[in-house]
């Protein structure tokens, strides 16, 4: 079986989740690639896609076809959503050989990389479409938030919504992969995605880095202070308002422990409160590093407004680091509440401070060593590995 991974790049969350898929599935003997338009890592068959000379020069021209036809409008769309993407490409991935090659095709975070029209009507191997976003069954948006708080693009939402439906409408074997009850309610409702067959598989992470380490040797190798309640946040940028990052500055303010706050990732220009205590890591690329940071930490406070199923929580718990969330996205299929974390009903720095104060002051009755023994059990690559093996099987012989 031969298996084509397509995703727009080989990092990010959705870039690293189908590099760990691609490398769990070789692992179980499977000749499977990832083919990536923007490629930064060496890893295991990994394979940037060329794009043609042509399809660049398009791209630059402005010329207002394909996806430059909402070219006026960028400096809008990049002030008031977080991402934008669009159906439109200049160049049709269907061409390239390991696409045509491939007994299935599994796409994941294809933002603005991939020509529906053409690509849907070419391809006629199943295509597996592992949703790390709600971008597939939208219009420009990736989440709901910046769906709802920007109606005055209502009319470019729905035009390019509707080129996906009628593009996907067009391939009769599409099953679509979601990491979370969460997501998987959104795509069954949707319009795009309302008549295919769904799955849940969540990812996968390597349990032998992300694992329960020794508190204190891992806060001794980042020269912290054993006896610090210390409260970490991670983001690639805390300036992204959907992960919340003002919500929890809000609630430490509220909180009746003395913490040092760890940041990993971009907080530049962020302004602190001068008295808080903090500890900024920067991006944190090196996955062992991660895991020392994770387990030197007491808490790990994911405050997203929404998410699917973060790596970083998932990393955090196999770590055996204990995770404060709102109750959105994958952390309601994920944490069991007052033993592996807390779940939080209520969106706001009040209801955030209230569960970060119960954790602390709860902190002798966490078993780190049980929290990450029974996250590894669920996210390990052979796992993840054999349910898409079972489920490329079924599809390829529908």
């Amino acid at each position: 079986m031969k298996v084509v991974h397509i995703s727009s790049s080989d990092t990010g969350g959705a870039g690293i989740a189908a590099k760990r898929l691609n490398d769990a599935l070789n692992n179980a003997g499977v000749d499977s690639t990832l083919l990536c338009v923007h490629k930064s890592t060496s890893g295991h068959k990994i394979v940037q896609h060329q794009i043609p000379i042509s399809a660049k020069l398009l791209t630059h021209s402005h010329l207002p076809i394909g996806q430059n036809k909402y070219l006026n409008h960028i400096s809008e769309f990049e002030q008031a959503y977080e991402a934008v993407s669009f159906p439109e490409a200049f160049y049709d991935l269907s061409d390239n050989e390991l696409v045509k090659q491939a007994d299935i095709i599994n796409l994941h975070w294809v933002g603005s990389i991939l020509n529906y029209k053409q690509f849907f009507a070419k391809t006629t191997q199943p295509i597996v479409w592992t949703l790390h976003d709600m971008n597939p069954f939208l219009g420009i948006a990736h989440y709901m938030g910046d769906l709802n708080k920007n109606r005055g693009f209502k009319t470019i939402e729905d035009k390019v919504a509707h080129i996906k439906y009628n593009a996907i409408s067009k391939h009769q074997n599409v099953h679509v992969v979601n990491l979370c009850d969460w997501m998987k309610g959104f795509s069954m409702n949707s319009k795009v995605f309302s008549s295919r067959s769904h799955s849940i598989i969540p990812n996968s992470i390597d349990i032998g880095t992300f694992t329960h380490r020794d508190k204190t040797a891992c806060r001794k190798a980042l020269n912290l202070n054993p006896d610090d309640k210390i409260v970490l946040f991670c983001a690639q940028s805390a300036h992204n308002h959907r992960k919340g990052f003002d919500l929890l500055l809000n609630a430490l303010k509220m909180l009746k422990s003395d913490i040092v706050l760890a940041i990993v990732g971009d907080a530049e220009n962020i302004q602190l409160p001068c008295n808080l205590r903090h500890i900024g890591f920067g991006s944190v690329h090196n996955e062992l590093m991660m895991s020392i940071i994770y387990s030197a930490s007491d808490l790990f406070v994911l405050p997203s407004r929404e998410d699917n199923l973060p790596n970083t929580m998932v990393e955090s718990l196999c770590c055996g680091t204990p995770v404060v969330s709102f109750s959105n996205g994958g952390m309601k299929n994920v944490i069991a509440d007052n033993i592996s974390g807390k779940l939080i009903d209520e969106q706001s720095a009040r209801a955030l401070a209230e569960a970060i104060n119960g954790m602390l002051s709860s902190m002798n009755t966490i078993n780190n060593a049980e929290i990450s023994s029974n996250a590894r059990a669920i996210f390990q690559p052979s796992q993840q590995a054999n349910e898409y093996i079972s489920l490329y099987n079924s599809l390829l012989k529908a």
